[in-house]
């Protein structure tokens, strides 16, 4: 069984917090059901989860997958334990300047390795484990890819916003040829030339307007004092 109680995840570029474990209905889920809402709904961090025992069924972290080795795991675990949750608040994950993810994101803001083929790793790790239902192996199999294309398509419409005209091809190539989402790479296809001036300088206010009216759904920005009093706590942990 695995356990996962809500982490606060604290941005110091952004003075923000979000809690994705708020996000989720329910406290106890079988498995794979626990999988699903991670697909659906944000993975909780592995800052506030505890394991009951060692997965025998699981045999390793699969150091292949980068900085979703986490996001791995705890899929994998899912798809074969049940899953605990609660919303009570137990564990800080700092998002820092010098994070791993953080430097990745910054270095390459458009770029789709962060993302692919991470998803179809995620797809063939959960193809491999024992014990899974045809039917469930299946049902998980097209929400991971069809949150994979998701995924794939908004980083492409990203890239096109700023001008990174050959992300952006490379995203709508990805969507057809591996996803079968030949309607989002026409899409994508349609918006890459539009990135070029002068029409540029309307797509990327756009797309920013909607980046932000996402992140405000999902983000708190502190206040001065709540993220001085959070600051605080963080030093004496330090």
């Amino acid at each position: 069984m695995l356990f996962a109680g809500a982490t606060i995840r604290l941005n110091v570029i952004r003075h923000t917090a979000e809690i994705p474990l708020r996000r989720w209905k329910l406290e106890y889920y079988q498995a794979p059901e626990g999988l699903c809402e991670i697909l659906h709904r944000g993975h909780p961090d592995w800052t506030g989860i505890l394991f009951r025992r060692s997965p025998e069924a699981i045999a390793s972290l699969d150091l292949a997958m980068g900085n979703w080795l986490d996001v791995d795991l705890t899929c994998r675990y899912a798809a074969l334990y049940p899953l605990a949750i609660s919303n009570i608040s137990c564990a800080i994950l700092v998002q820092h300047e010098s994070a791993f993810s953080i430097i990745a994101e910054e270095a390459e803001p458009y770029a789709l390795s962060s993302i692919w083929p991470k998803w179809l790793q995620l797809v063939e790790n959960i193809d491999q484990l024992p014990s899974m239902k045809k039917e469930d192996r299946d049902r998980v199999r097209r929400l991971i890819l069809r949150q994979g294309a998701r995924h794939v398509f908004f980083r492409g419409c990203k890239a096109a916003a700023v001008g990174d005209v050959r992300a952006a091809e490379n995203a709508a190539s990805i969507l057809a040829s591996c996803f079968g989402s030949h309607l989002r790479a026409h899409l994508l296809d349609m918006l890459a030339p539009l990135s070029r001036p002068p029409v540029s300088f309307a797509v990327k206010p756009t797309v920013d307007a909607l980046r932000r009216l996402r992140s405000r759904s999902r983000e708190t920005i502190l206040p001065s004092d709540e993220w001085q009093r959070c600051s605080a706590l963080m030093a004496q942990v330090d």
